[in-house]
């Protein structure tokens, strides 16, 4: 659950693109 919260901020850090990234993956 903590992998959760950390994507979370990664990607807000990163931008959607991270988001789109790691969906397609």
């Amino acid at each position: 659950m903590t992998s959760s919260l950390l994507f979370f901020e990664t990607a807000q850090r990163e931008g959607s693109n991270y988001f789109f990234v790691r969906e397609e993956s």
